[in-house]
């Protein structure tokens, strides 16, 4: 689908933007990703990063609310993901016109530019805080994703579809709690604070919300919202996951925030099918062909609300705590050997990369499939209902997967230190826990449940 495309990504430089290049790059064969952001250090380091695609990216500096060098930009592109936004609340509370000029004006500037350059899809990142908005981030937010909802509406015979893919809370992205209460762990805080004790979020990964804009750019016939089928979490577990025992002073929550978050209304269920990873709320205007909602869903019953704290599926402290382990962890290291370009770490990779292949249909079958580049992704869904014995036979004792991947990982480690250029950059810690798989809990603890290669 993407093959032999030209891709522009608007906030490419942020975290979305840099797992969304690094999937397209190890997965397809595209003409060209253009980057398109405003600040050339993140394009610097975002162009070191990917040195060895430097044939495919190109970098634009420039500003979604620039009219101009958005149809520069936007000259022979085929597809467009906006994912440009001023997302923190209180910065959007404190600088309500700015936010307006880059959510909505920038949003309007990108339909504009979509229509007359000729671009066949845009696919608009949108957030929970949208729905049922009550701060400024999610009312421009809803503007915006009206506006992209409405763009198929004029575009007449033109060749275009616009859809919106909508996330909870993204782990480890910018901004976010996770990397909030990492930076006051790191920082030798013993408590973290918790706004209250009721607060519960979605939870989505990178991976995961990469694969739901690549789903809407190859199925959206125009006008829909995606939504993944993720689990919630309890803010309190998330603090013990990331620091056992630790205190959790109640602070109050702040302005603009919510208890809970929904991404489909009781209001939009009248036109929401469900499918068996995703939802899909299709446009309820006359302009919309029945025709064109997808096969394969069922529609949701009448006053069916999608909210983070009457969800079906949780994750405890410890599914957190193994969601950001092993995944993670190999992928990054992986990645790391990948950029350090030296003989040695690409034998280490190759025995990586042969352990999995080894273990390829036991770990799909709790949730973990290889991919072409040799990362890992996770299925959150299939993880939560497999039984304990068969994450076992993977993780549970000195011999399997986690011994060899900390063997392995000790020898990244040792060469790493013989490169001085390189002694940070190939890391792999990993604080998940699996002892509860294992039948000696103590020597997988030992053995299993924590890698370094860190030089």
């Amino acid at each position: 689908m993407l093959n032999g495309k030209t891709i522009l990504v608007t906030g490419g430089t942020g975290s979305f933007g840099n797992a969304f290049t690094q999937y397209v790059l190890d997965h397809y064969d595209v003409k060209k990703i253009i980057i398109y952001s405003r600040d050339e250090y993140k394009q610097f380091i975002m162009s070191n990063k990917f040195k060895k695609y430097g044939d495919k990216l190109r970098f634009f500096i420039g500003d979604v609310r620039d009219r101009e060098r958005l149809y520069r930009a936007f000259d022979g592109v085929d597809y467009v993901v906006h994912a440009a936004a001023l997302k923190q609340v209180p910065a959007c509370e404190y600088n309500p016109m700015e936010a307006v000029k880059t959510n909505i004006n920038g949003a309007m500037n990108i339909v504009d530019a979509a229509l007359d350059c000729g671009v066949k899809r845009v696919v608009a990142l949108s957030t929970d805080k949208a729905v049922n908005p009550i701060n400024l981030y999610g009312g421009t937010k809803l503007v915006s994703d009206k506006l992209f909802i409405a763009a198929n509406a004029y575009a007449g015979a033109k060749n275009v579809c616009f859809s919106i893919v909508r996330y909870g809370n993204v782990a480890g992205s910018r901004g976010s709690v996770i990397p909030f209460f990492r930076n006051l762990v790191e920082n030798g805080e013993k408590a973290l604070p918790i706004t209250d004790y009721r607060m519960t979020r979605f939870w989505i990964s990178l991976d995961e919300g990469v694969q739901l804009v690549i789903k809407a750019l190859s199925e959206a016939k125009g006008g829909e919202t995606f939504i993944s089928k993720i689990p919630s979490f309890k803010i309190t577990d998330l603090a013990q996951a990331i620091l056992p025992g630790c205190e959790m002073p109640e602070v109050g929550i702040r302005e603009g925030e919510k208890l809970h978050e929904i991404m489909v209304t009781r209001e939009d269920s009248m036109m929401t099918y469900e499918y068996e990873k995703h939802f899909i709320v299709y446009p309820h205007f006359e302009w919309w062909d029945d025709s064109k909602i997808q096969a394969g869903g069922k529609r949701v019953e009448q006053g069916f609300e999608y909210s983070s704290g009457t969800n079906t599926e949780w994750l405890s402290v410890e599914q957190i705590q193994e969601m950001e382990s092993f995944v993670s962890d190999y992928n990054m290291m992986i990645r790391k050997i990948g950029d350090l370009s030296d003989s040695v770490d690409e034998t280490y990779a190759k025995k990586l990369k042969t352990e999995i292949s080894a273990r390829e249909t036991a770990l799909k079958q709790i949730g973990i499939t290889l991919q072409r580049d040799g990362t890992l992704l996770l299925d959150k869904t299939v993880f939560q209902t497999v039984k304990p014995e068969a994450v076992q036979k993977i993780f549970g004792d000195k011999s399997t997967l986690s011994n060899r991947v900390q063997v392995l990982a000790s020898g990244v480690k040792s060469n790493c230190r013989k490169q001085a250029a390189a002694l940070s950059a190939t890391s792999y810690t990993t604080s998940g826990n699996y002892s509860r798989y294992a039948s000696d809990s103590n020597q997988t603890r030992q053995t299993g449940s924590r890698y370094n290669a860190k030089g």
